[in-house]
């Protein structure tokens, strides 16, 4: 893109879209990079229908499998499985270039949504969120806590539905919980 060569970006990108897509399938994480830089092109472009919603995608891939984590940790703690009484460790499933790739790609699109949260909030709002459990799964519980609040003011700010800020607050709980008495590794 330094050449700004967009056509033989998109042709390359989509690509590795197609073998991604071949390996992996279209809604896994590994595939979700292709779109995440092809929306980029299309934002270079200012084709930017096309670009939000190729970011909207790749928030969709993200929220569907760290969520998919989360409600795991979150069962596995109400259900009281560890035995041996120890606190549970969180995981992303994900390896440490996985995790910096996720933490890159998410707060790009969050600095593009933020730069157009008047037109959607709630776009903004569910990047955010996507951070939340992000951080929250890498233990990292002050960014979780920082992205959670944000999420929570944007939500009042733009007065979305009582089910979301009740979903954020309830984000803010759980954080604010596991602060008090850390998970352990």
């Amino acid at each position: 893109m330094a050449k700004e060569n967009y056509e033989e970006a998109r042709y390359h990108l989509a690509n590795d879209i197609y073998f991604a897509s071949c390996a992996f399938g279209t809604e896994d994480i590994r595939t979700s990079g292709g779109y995440f830089h092809l929306a980029n092109i299309f934002y270079g472009l200012n084709k930017l229908d096309l670009a939000d919603t190729l970011y909207t995608k790749v928030s969709e891939i993200w929220d569907k499998y760290l969520n998919n984590h989360y409600q795991v940790l979150l069962q596995a703690r109400i259900q009281q499985i560890d035995l041996l009484g120890k606190q549970f460790e969180t995981d992303t499933g994900l390896d440490e270039a996985q995790e910096a790739e996720a933490v890159r790609i998410l707060t790009s699109i969050l600095n593009i949504r933020e730069s157009t949260s008047d037109k959607a909030p709630q776009k903004t709002v569910f990047v955010l969120k996507i951070l939340v459990m992000l951080y929250y799964l890498m233990m990292n519980s002050s960014k979780a806590q920082e992205y959670a609040t944000r999420a929570f003011s944007l939500a009042q700010e733009h007065q979305l539905s009582v089910h979301e800020q009740d979903t954020i607050q309830e984000l803010l709980t759980l954080i604010s919980a596991e602060e008090a008495s850390p998970v352990t590794q």
